[in-house]
């Protein structure tokens, strides 16, 4: 991730998932912490969820209700929308179908 794709950017939700993660599997403010201060460095855009964003993305959510998709994830593709943001750094298969994935290969 140094720069080869572009602008990285997460939401003040998927934040809050990954904090409030970190900690109940942890049980390590430390871990947590540590976690915030990555996503809260300079090179990643935090997007805020506002009104239209939850809209848009209430709207998402129920468009992709067959797949399984938690609201956050409906949050994170609706960003992508916004900011024309053709592939996703993820650990599951969710987006499958919706965005491309970024390869985590070494290489890539």
């Amino acid at each position: 991730m140094k720069g080869k794709y572009g602008q990285i950017y997460t939401s003040d939700y998927v934040y809050d998932e990954a904090l409030t993660l970190a900690l109940a599997r942890t049980n390590n403010i430390t871990a947590a912490i540590d976690i915030a201060e990555v996503i809260l460095s300079p090179r990643i855009k935090m997007v805020f969820v506002d009104a239209q964003l939850l809209e848009r993305s209430t709207k998402t959510f129920r468009q992709y209700s067959g797949r399984n998709l938690s609201f956050t994830d409906t949050v994170s593709i609706e960003i992508m929308n916004e900011f024309d943001i053709g592939k996703y750094l993820g650990f599951d298969s969710h987006f499958n179908g919706i965005a491309e994935q970024v390869s985590q290969e070494k290489n890539d």
